[in-house]
């Protein structure tokens, strides 16, 4: 059976009796893959270079336990700890969105080798920055790298701009 135009003037295609169906006109063809350009992987780079930077300065930011009644006098909210870990996914999260895999890898990789270089090196005293919080430190530089990795696999429907079909059950949502 072989495809053939209508002459001009002429019905197209019928759906067959009895299905109730119409055909529909030709689908849309998606736009082509964008690339991701150089300035995005670049910017994304320094982004994950800024973020990194400001997590490691920032993860050991505690709630003081006096502002909180019901906590112990020894306890304290890791609340830099807490923003910080969210800032990192978002920042990876709006990379992978604004420049594809590309951008997302630059994101990681400035954020990974700021997190390292900042976490082991030695201050004006002789101790290292995230000594003193070495428990919020390994949950900072572990944790942080587990999100950010994880955050390459988040659905690719989210970082999609093409119109999604309707559902043909009819069910909204």
């Amino acid at each position: 059976m072989s495809a053939t135009v209508p002459p001009d003037g002429e019905p197209g295609p019928m759906p067959p009796a009895g299905t109730g169906g119409t055909v529909d006109g030709p689908r849309p063809t998606p736009a082509p893959a964008v690339r991701t350009s150089w300035l995005r992987v670049v910017l994304s780079g320094l982004l994950g270079v800024l973020v990194g930077a400001v997590g490691t300065f920032m993860f050991a930011a505690l709630l003081p336990s006096s502002v909180t009644d019901h906590v112990g006098a020894a306890a304290s909210w890791p609340v830099g700890l807490v923003l910080t870990l969210a800032l990192s996914v978002v920042a990876a999260v709006l990379a992978r969105a604004w420049g594809g895999y590309g951008a997302y890898t630059a994101y990681a990789v400035g954020w990974l080798v700021v997190v390292i270089v900042l976490t082991g090196m030695h201050g004006p005293g002789g101790d290292v920055l995230a000594g003193a919080h070495q428990r919020w430190a390994n949950v900072w530089m572990y944790g942080g790298f587990l999100l950010v990795a994880a955050s390459a696999f988040a659905p690719r429907g989210w970082f999609s701009d093409t119109p999604r079909d309707a559902r043909k059950d009819g069910a909204a949502g």
